[in-house]
């Protein structure tokens, strides 16, 4: 099990900084709303990590 979360971890940390990395060039491009967004699930992303996933869309 343990493993098992560690692997989640790090596929969770791959996304969150492949989702900065969009929202950077998405900024560099004026795109708010898309930035917005890639802002929500990086923010999504950061909660599961932190272990706060009140968000209601994982599994219980």
């Amino acid at each position: 099990m343990a493993d098992t979360r560690q692997i989640d971890q790090e596929r969770l940390e791959y996304v969150r900084a492949m989702l900065t990395e969009l929202q950077r060039l998405v900024v560099a491009d004026r795109h708010p709303t898309l930035s917005y967004l890639l802002e929500m699930a990086k923010l999504e992303v950061c909660d599961i990590v932190d272990g706060n996933d009140e968000s209601g869309g994982g599994q219980e």
